[in-house]
This record gives C-alpha cells, sequence and structure tokens, in this order.
C-alpha cells in the first residue's frame, strides 16, 4: 500500500468516527438525571415569543 492511500484510509476513518460520534450525539435524547452525581439537570429554559420580547430569556 503507498503512503497516499494509507494516508487517504486513515484520514477517512478518523472522520467518520468524528461524523458517527457527532449523529449519535444529536439522536440521544438529553440526559435529565446525573447518576453519577445523584440530582437532576438543569434544563435550558423554554424559549417563547413572549420571553424573548420582554427580555426575560
Amino acid at each position: 500500500m503507498s503512503d497516499k492511500t494509507k494516508n487517504l484510509v486513515v484520514s477517512l476513518s478518523f472522520i467518520l468516527v468524528i461524523l458517527f460520534f457527532f449523529l449519535g450525539n444529536l439522536v440521544m435524547p438529553d440526559a435529565k438525571l446525573s447518576v453519577t452525581e445523584r440530582r437532576k439537570l438543569a434544563q435550558f429554559p423554554k424559549l417563547t415569543i413572549n420571553k424573548l420580547l420582554n427580555r426575560k430569556f
């Protein structure tokens, strides 16, 4: 195998691994409970037009 082919295989493998974890993170739901800290996690506030216009967001 030539150096160019090896570099291409390594680069594509790296990109596929990064893409796999990115897509996995998008698909998984947000955690609501931290098992290691034994507490509920803070959630982002709900964004509404009213809160945005009143600058309370």
